[in-house]
């Protein structure tokens, strides 16, 4: 009867284990396509401003999403899609002051620093220069290549994990330390990549 009941259980523990794996995946994944906005907004003065409306809206899907700066004047806009950006700046008693064309990529954390002038809101400030490519807000590199890097490069064999060679501090790795599962139809099996010494 034992050996019965505990095979009626194990679809069940299968499908949890499934979706437990499954789950996992979903949320590695999104970890690694997306950024960050982050900045600073001040008065004419250099002042910080707290309390300021800070809009945040996708270009090509027009999504916007609020926020509001802190007692130091500060704002962090985590897990946003790759692509480009309008930051907007409101508060009552000051000109609306837009940041338009913030390209946000993989990984990234985007620095956007807005002055608001004394002004009604309807007035409206666009910040004509564009935001730092710095990256000054993490310590982690990453590198992003675009469409026409990979049409215009000579890739060997055209092997697209070429590209990630492309990256700072990126190799093959030491000798003897490929990967194994390679056939002669795929090379790819035996590609390995080591990122400043580390695999």
């Amino acid at each position: 009867m034992k050996v019965r009941e505990a095979r009626s259980h194990l679809p069940f523990v299968i499908c949890v284990t499934l979706w437990l794996i499954c789950s996992g995946n979903f949320l590695l994944m999104a970890q690694v396509d997306r950024g960050a906005i982050t900045g600073t907004v001040t008065d004419a003065s250099g002042a910080v401003m707290g309390g300021v409306t800070v809009i945040i809206t996708n270009t090509e899907t027009n999504q916007a999403n609020r926020y509001a700066t802190n007692d130091s004047g500060g704002f962090v806009a985590n897990l946003l899609r790759i692509g480009k950006y309008t930051v907007t700046a409101e508060k009552s008693g000051f000109q609306k002051t837009v940041q338009e064309n913030v390209e946000v990529g993989v990984n990234q954390v985007v620095r956007v620093d807005l002055r608001m002038q004394v002004g009604v809101v309807t007035q409206t400030v666009e910040v004509g220069a564009a935001p730092s490519l710095i990256q000054t807000e993490t310590t982690s590199l990453g590198t992003i290549e675009t469409e026409r890097r990979i049409v215009t490069l000579p890739l060997n064999e055209r092997n697209f994990i070429a590209l990630a060679y492309l990256g700072p501090g990126a190799n093959s790795g030491q000798q003897g330390t490929n990967a194994s599962g390679g056939v002669f139809e795929n090379e790819r099996g035996n590609e390995a990549l080591s990122v400043n010494g580390l695999r």
